[in-house]
């Protein structure tokens, strides 16, 4: 579970960064759903921790963040 959050992580900067250093392209709506699926593999690992209340608040919040960028698509 810790590559594929490391994994997200190391992409959603290298997107973020290229979305600041070239203006013209949007890459704002990839990067919440990457910004998404990376909350919700954060909320998922901390439930079996005992963390069950910072799990469910990431969760909510993932599903959320994907939520509002599927409508930006559209």
């Amino acid at each position: 579970m810790n590559i594929i959050i490391a994994v997200l992580a190391i992409s959603l900067m290298v997107l973020s960064g290229y979305g600041l250093l070239n203006p013209s392209v949007d890459t704002t709506t990839i990067s919440m759903v990457f910004l998404g699926a990376l909350l919700l593999t954060m909320g998922v690992e901390a439930i079996p921790k005992e963390k069950k209340t910072i799990g469910y608040l990431l969760i909510i919040g993932g599903l959320f963040n994907i939520f509002v960028s599927v409508i930006d698509f559209f």
